[in-house]
């Protein structure tokens, strides 16, 4: 058994007519010997593959015998099988036009009309089909596939409801209905369809997969990872597995293993290019840049207009202070795509590693014209307000980034310092930690816990959350001013000297790199 969707509804899944009618068959109708022998060729023909023969000799038929039905549903079939599904249509139309109660043209120009993605006139062809076969499964499941493909999701479902009540050990049926429910996040009846069909086909690889994208979808990991794996014992060459296995530790924190699952895709599949950008992204959680960038760069090489790519290696070229780098793939995917709100995403994370507060809400803003439901825009214009003391402002856009992202530790981190900026150490406490509890690897988390027990006047706790942020991030300015002011607390005012001699020293490194490369980037 073949499935035709697999993650989701695909425009041109469809499900065979039952009730198969051979055009060999539809021609021997005919009262005319030479029409029926004539077809009987033109269907021998069809079926050993010679389509060209086949369609010239039915040109010829329907050329002398324009008004039978038979020649023009055979040649439909050739358009069909030579992929010209519009003239397929009109062929099937002409044998309609003559035998309008024939279901079988009906689904055949009903299969036309999805594969040309007509799917309102699909619906009608189905329908037809329908009231002249009952019980006939075709015209539900299909009449359900073009419903979905028209985003009327709840009509498909009874569809095919109706066709699991006809036939309920039809297994496939419960992968379009299961689908469909997971359309409209209905989870928990896909699961249990899904289920269903292992039941019916506990070999079936794909019933595996789908549910074990919603297991992870309703925080199942363990279950999700089980039926992932599951996969592999029956088609240990099925990379969508291990890609959604790494999905699931990635967002699990398993940053090793799922390095690893994406590390077999790419090994099964060096071309399917989401193994790179999705190992990229964790080798990024987990620390290593310089993998990531070599990810990133590979998925370049391999579609060299890939915007998205050229945005987030730019961002770990400005995590490395390549700063040159990371313009001129800024500078690329602009080109490739000035309405990429990324561009200017990172671009303000550019900015607010010079600390250009204006400019960083500027770009913030422009991301924000371009695809208002950016998390990371309303999160960094957030940031700049924060540094300009608009604090009201910044409470909005922080607040807003985290309705898009519930779970964007920066946005979290932030709101943390909103309350650092008012004093409320104890408020900003918890969502400090929330951040540092979604990224252990946040530099910026442990400075703002130092923050929060500087203000408290815990001096020695305050010391060693600075210290873990300058160990992730030796450049972090803002925690060597925290930790100097500690350490000036505690009377260890050679240490503190220290810190400020870093301080100095990053400043002027930044501004050195202000010269060099912005203010010529800002000029033009």
């Amino acid at each position: 058994m073949t499935h035709k969707i697999i993650f989701s509804f695909l425009l041109f899944a469809v499900y065979s007519f039952n009730q198969f009618v051979s055009a060999q068959q539809v021609n021997s109708v005919s009262n005319s010997e030479y029409i029926r022998q004539r077809a009987e060729q033109a269907e021998k023909l069809r079926q050993s593959g010679d389509l060209d023969a086949a369609l010239k000799l039915l040109d010829e038929l329907i050329k002398e015998n324009p008004k039978f039905f038979g020649p023009y549903y055979s040649r439909g079939l050739i358009h069909q099988n030579k992929k010209k599904f519009d003239l397929a249509a009109l062929d099937f139309s002409k044998a309609i036009e003559f035998q309008p109660n024939v279901a079988v043209f009906h689904f055949s120009r009903g299969l036309a009309y999805l594969r040309t993605q007509k799917f309102n006139d699909a619906v009608l062809d189905f329908t037809t089909l329908i009231k002249l076969e009952p019980r006939e499964l075709s015209g539900y499941v299909n009449r359900g596939i073009s419903y979905a493909n028209l985003k009327n999701i709840d009509l498909a479902i009874l569809d095919f409801s109706k066709a699991i009540e006809i036939k309920p050990s039809e297994a496939e049926l419960y992968l379009f209905r299961g689908n469909a429910y997971s359309e409209v996040k209905k989870n928990e009846l896909a699961i249990a369809d899904y289920t269903k069909l292992i039941e019916l086909e506990p070999t079936d690889p794909l019933a595996y997969i789908n549910r074990g994208i919603l297991y992870r979808s309703v925080g199942k990991t363990e279950a999700a990872i089980s039926d992932f794996t599951k996969v592999f014992e029956l088609d240990p060459m099925f990379y969508g597995a291990y890609y959604e296995r790494g999905l699931t530790y990635a967002a699990s924190n398993k940053y090793d293993l799922a390095i690893d699952d994406f590390t077999k895709v790419i090994k099964i599949n060096p071309k399917f290019l989401p193994a790179y950008d999705r190992r990229a992204s964790t080798y990024k959680k987990n620390g290593q840049l310089i993998e990531a960038i070599s990810d990133l760069t590979k998925l370049i090489e391999l579609d060299p207009k890939s915007e998205y790519a050229l945005v987030n290696r730019a961002a770990l070229f400005i995590d490395r202070t390549d700063y040159k780098s990371a313009l001129n793939d800024l500078d690329s995917a602009l080109r490739i795509n000035p309405k990429f709100a990324g561009i200017y995403v990172n671009l303000s994370y550019l900015y607010f590693k010079f600390e250009k507060y204006d400019l960083m809400i500027f770009s913030s803003s422009k991301a924000i014209e371009l695809d208002e439901n950016k998390a990371m825009a309303y999160n960094n214009r957030g940031y700049a307000y924060l540094e300009k003391s608009n604090l009201e402002k910044a409470l909005n856009d922080i607040k807003k980034s985290l309705e898009f992202d519930s779970k964007l530790d920066f946005a979290h981190n932030n709101l943390g310092l909103y309350y650092i900026k008012k004093g409320e150490y104890d408020n900003a406490l918890p969502h400090v930690r929330k951040a540092i509890a979604l990224n252990e690897k946040l530099p910026e988390g442990y400075k703002n816990l130092g923050l929060i027990y500087l203000g408290k006047k815990e001096y020695s706790k305050a010391i060693l959350e600075f210290n873990k942020a300058i160990q992730l991030n030796s450049n972090l300015k803002n925690a060597y001013v925290g930790r100097s002011e500690a350490l000036k607390k505690l009377g260890r005012s050679e240490e503190a000297e220290k810190d400020e001699k870093k301080i100095s020293e990053i400043k002027e490194s930044l501004n050195k790199l202000d010269r060099e490369v912005f203010r010529n980037k800002e000029e033009k």
